[in-house]
């Protein structure tokens, strides 16, 4: 996968084959917080190109059935990130609820580990979802679509040393440095989290890059 992922940034940086680095950003799956009715803490494990533990607080403001805000971070051997999002939710029908997240991120490193906790970035996501729970309460559901984008603060070049470069008159060499570039994505997200209070969480979602990568990635995780 991440021959291929080198491989799509290489082609796509033009005739002069320098490599792309593109930020990193949030790999696991949301919560399925446009069900919640209290406050509640999710810890994931998750894996994309690299493992990566995600911990999130989803935060339900008393008097307000509509508002939720969420905060948390994520960090694996590539990146560390922090976030927050703004949720809105309907009122429950049929015991689901629909919902929207604005949501915001920053942190160091980038998708690929070329810069690894290097590369200063920010960026921000919007995504739907479409939650509910199981009438005994027991099961919880969740599906969200959306996506994202993400760049980099500065435009300093970083060295590549695992790739290796062509050059026009057919010679090659191994690492080069690599352009800070734009990471823009989008989401498909699946999730059940199983228990009541306490839950045992299970995630898979499809990311497509703007690169032209399709990113499979899952999560294991509780919530409490």
């Amino acid at each position: 996968m991440r021959r291929l992922w080198s491989g799509a940034l290489l082609a796509l940086a033009g005739t002069a084959c320098v490599p792309i680095v593109a930020p990193a950003d949030h790999l696991d799956t949301l919560p399925a917080s446009a069900a919640a009715e209290q406050s509640e803490t999710n810890v994931d494990v998750g894996c994309c190109f690299w493992p990566a533990v995600s911990a999130s607080h989803t935060i339900a403001p008393t008097g307000s059935q509509h508002l939720l805000v969420d905060v948390g971070g994520q960090a694996s051997p590539a990146a560390g990130t922090a976030a927050a999002g703004l949720w809105w939710r309907t009122a429950a029908q049929g015991g689901a609820y629909v919902g929207g997240r604005l949501g915001g991120f920053g942190g160091l490193g980038d998708a690929m580990g070329f810069a690894s906790w290097a590369m200063p970035y920010a960026g921000f996501s919007l995504h739907g979802q479409v939650a509910g729970r199981s009438p005994d309460e027991r099961r919880r559901w969740a599906f969200t679509f959306g996506g994202g984008y993400s760049m980099p603060i500065t435009d300093e070049l970083y060295w590549v040393e695992d790739l290796t470069v062509e050059h026009s008159d057919g010679t090659t060499t191994q690492g080069g440095y690599g352009l800070p570039l734009p990471q823009g994505f989008a989401d498909i997200e699946g999730r059940l989290e199983l228990g009541e209070g306490e839950a045992f969480t299970l995630g898979a979602a499809v990311r497509l890059s703007v690169y032209g990568t399709v990113i499979p990635r899952g999560s294991l995780g509780v919530r409490f």
